[in-house]
């Protein structure tokens, strides 16, 4: 075992936890002008707030 053991552990486990959470939210967005979008289901301070932080983004 040695000193690698932790590392690809740790690194397993957070590729299952990908792979899990796209699988958990495969159906949210079914096509991908529903995913362009977010279906328009975001608040507009929401949509608001992403913009500012794109603009301000490096």
């Amino acid at each position: 075992m040695g000193e690698t053991f932790l590392p690809w552990t740790l690194f397993l486990l957070y590729v299952l936890a990908i792979i899990g959470l796209t699988w958990w939210n495969r159906r949210k967005a079914a096509t991908m002008s529903a995913f362009a979008v977010g279906t328009r289901s975001l608040p507009p301070f929401l949509v608001g707030l992403s913009l500012a932080a794109n603009m301000t983004s490096v």
